[in-house]
């Protein structure tokens, strides 16, 4: 069953180019090698490790507002089926039912997941807590 089906025709896709990301030469030299990487502007990693919209670059945060812009133009064809469509995904994941399992070793491992989040944090105390 399509999601034109059951929410009635689908609206023909927006003719729209996608954002082009700029390319800038960037050399790494590594290993006794040269390689150019021309999308290495794009790399952001904060002090802190945790990214936001806010906190990139201007012309990183510029380019992510255009992709972004993009899809919601894009996907605006399925709006009228959009939480139909959420529904059915979510339907479809599979309930974790199951202990993780426990290495030979002493390991054990455990996972939650954060209120408000949709994935699942993973972690494993050693043999000695």
């Amino acid at each position: 069953m399509s999601l034109a089906s059951s929410s009635g025709p689908v609206a023909p896709w927006p003719e729209i180019s996608p954002p082009l990301a700029p390319r800038e030469e960037h050399e790494i030299r590594q290993l006794g090698r040269t390689r150019i990487d021309a999308y290495a502007w794009m790399k952001f990693i904060p002090q802190s490790g945790s990214r936001t919209l806010e906190q990139l670059p201007p012309p990183l945060r510029e380019h992510l507002e255009a992709e972004m812009s993009y899809a919601r133009e894009v996907l605006r064809p399925l709006g009228p089926g959009i939480e139909e469509f959420r529904a059915r995904m979510a339907a479809r994941a599979p309930e974790i039912s199951e202990p993780l399992p426990r290495s030979d070793k002493g390991w054990c491992y455990s996972f939650r997941l954060p209120a408000g989040r949709s994935h699942r944090v993973f972690s494993r105390a050693g043999p000695d807590g």
